[in-house]
């Protein structure tokens, strides 16, 4: 089990990020199945100090706090263990449509697959949010 270093910086479309008086999410139960309205925060693993724990299957949805608008989550650092995965809705929860990585052709991420991307809903999405769901064996 490898140490889930999701250092995302959730910002909407030509933010900036800054250090200074962001909000930070850590997804775990307290945060499980919510969704937050933002425009510029910092999203974690459970434990900021070491490895992600065995056997979780948690999700989070991310939206802009302004209409019209659409997320951009920003991976600074990414790093999971090969059997565990990250899925991206296109949407407010997890029955919305995945969205499908061209550089792996694939709709779950592992290992490094998203150190430096950039993930942004659809122009068709009109909700402008997404729905990020993390699963560890």
């Amino acid at each position: 089990m490898k140490r889930l270093c999701l250092i995302l910086a959730v910002l909407m479309t030509f933010v900036s990020v800054g250090l200074n008086g962001q909000t930070t999410y850590k997804l775990d139960m307290s945060t499980h199945n919510h969704v937050y309205n933002t425009c510029n925060a910092y999203f974690y693993d459970n434990n900021t100090s070491g490895n992600y724990l065995n056997n979780e299957d948690y999700w989070i949805t991310f939206c802009p706090n302004t209409p019209n608008r659409r997320i951009v989550l920003d991976f600074e650092m990414f790093n999971l263990d090969a059997s565990d995965y990250m899925r991206i809705y296109q949407g407010i929860d997890t029955n919305t449509e995945l969205f499908n990585f061209a550089a792996t052709n694939s709709t779950m991420m592992s290992g490094a697959d998203l150190s430096g991307q950039t993930v942004t809903p659809a122009p068709t999405d009109t909700s402008g949010c997404l729905t990020v769901r993390f699963t560890s064996d």
